[in-house]
């Protein structure tokens, strides 16, 4: 069939653009005819690439994001330790002399079957402090401090002559709790009670 022997080209030239538009398998034909397959199977591998890219991305920035919480955790560690050891310091006492008391009451004696008790130990000259290191203390903290250091003297050698407890913050509650049991607390800052 010739074009010039009665078809309208117009109309064949807009017939041909609506059946690209409108009929995906009759676009994919055509342009396989005119090569355009294999650059459209490129262009798709691409993409799927690309999206295993931007998955692997993704992953990755979560990745990074964790381990920057993790470093943004240990450097506040280091920095709670930094001030541990300045408090420590500001009231006689050398870390490297301090010792962690732990004992395990295998027959109950003074706490439940098989619990374990840890405390901070610190001799100086002979006389035995007892220390407890928080970042936040309430006055619960206190009183189990307190009965610790109770439990701590019954262990062989390890009657205290100071209690003491070092915070960063501590409550005006643990604050009456701590003189009233004979407490030293030691704290940066005395908040309100939440």
């Amino acid at each position: 069939m010739s074009l010039s022997g009665g078809v309208d080209r117009r109309a064949l030239g807009e017939a041909l653009l609506e059946l690209l538009e409108e009929d995906r398998e009759f676009r994919h034909a055509v342009m396989g005819l005119l090569g355009y397959r294999e650059v459209l199977e490129r262009i798709t591998r691409l993409e799927e690439r690309f999206a295993r890219l931007e998955e692997r991305f993704a992953k990755l920035e979560e990745e990074f994001l964790e381990l920057r919480r993790a470093q943004q955790r240990l450097e506040e560690r280091q920095q709670r330790l930094e001030e541990r050891q300045q408090k420590l310091e500001e009231h006689g006492m050398e870390e490297r002399r301090v010792q962690r008391l732990r004992y395990v009451d295998a027959d109950g004696r003074f706490i439940a079957p098989g619990a374990t008790l840890e405390i901070d130990v610190y001799i100086n000259e002979g006389d035995v402090w007892l220390v407890e290191v928080k970042s936040y203390v309430e006055a619960d903290d206190v009183t189990w401090f307190y009965e610790k250091t109770r439990i701590a003297e019954k262990v062989p050698g390890r009657r205290p002559s100071r209690r003491i407890m070092l915070a960063v913050e501590a409550t005006k509650a643990a604050a009456r709790a701590a003189e009233a049991l004979g407490v030293e607390l030691l704290a940066d800052k005395i908040v309100e009670e939440e």
